[in-house]
């Protein structure tokens, strides 16, 4: 609905080290979100993605927008094997996936081992969507205090500057436009990592999505940090 908005910015925040010549591995591609922007700009993109639906989608899309050099690698990023991936492409990205790690440190380092020039992570960043600070403090019952601001993109600084690793960042400003009932599950997987929701406050999230909605559609306004690094060789 936004025209890759997320990935485009995110796509131009890295441009000085894209070449028309280049390979590139996205990991845990989606829909596209970043993978089609990418495609645009280089020889090709890989994807790692094990959902069937999303890559039905990615084609799909890809399709759409005239982007033939996308290859699919139809499998959960820890199935890969590092061995056929080694030192594979000039850069390795990924968006909004880390968090799922408990070892992030450790698939920063699969990453560098996949590329032969730079690493790129695009992670959430600065503080939520004032809706669900307003949320926060009707269901929780306390003041907001950032508790579910996104860090990783701190972490990610620390962890890599541990290491001697020196670091880009940018920040992108982006629009998102989901519908209502892919908010309010977003918004409550948020808030459920404190407290239980009851029926009532969970009529009461969608009530208050919908009074901002538009047509069924909710817009989030968000930030990303784009972290680019090269890869010690």
């Amino acid at each position: 609905a936004s025209d890759y908005e997320y990935g485009r910015k995110a796509v131009e925040a890295v441009r000085e080290i894209i070449s028309p010549d280049f390979e590139v591995l996205d990991i845990g591609a989606g829909p596209g979100t970043l993978a089609i922007p990418l495609a645009e700009k280089v020889r090709k993109v890989t994807v790692v993605e094990p959902s069937k639906e999303m890559i039905k989608y990615l084609m799909k899309d890809a399709e759409e927008e005239g982007v033939k050099n996308i290859e699919v690698i139809d499998k959960n990023w820890q199935e890969v094997s590092d061995s056929d991936i080694s030192r594979g492409f000039d850069i390795v990205a990924c968006s909004h996936l880390l968090w799922q790690f408990k070892d992030v440190d450790e698939q920063l380092k699969r990453m560098e081992a996949a590329s032969r020039k730079y690493c790129c992570v695009v992670h959430p960043a600065g503080s939520r969507d004032t809706i669900i600070k307003h949320l926060w403090t009707e269901i929780i019952g306390r003041e907001y205090r950032g508790e579910l601001d996104p860090d990783l993109d701190d972490l990610l600084f620390v962890m890599l500057r541990q290491r001697g690793i020196l670091v880009n960042v940018k920040v992108i400003d982006y629009t998102a436009r989901i519908s209502v009932e892919q908010e309010e599950g977003h918004i409550e997987s948020l808030l459920e990592r404190y407290t239980e929701i009851t029926p009532t406050q969970r009529k009461n999230i969608g009530k208050c999505l919908l009074e901002k909605a538009r047509d069924g559609i909710y817009e989030r306004k968000s930030n990303a940090a784009v972290v680019w690094w090269q890869t010690l060789s």
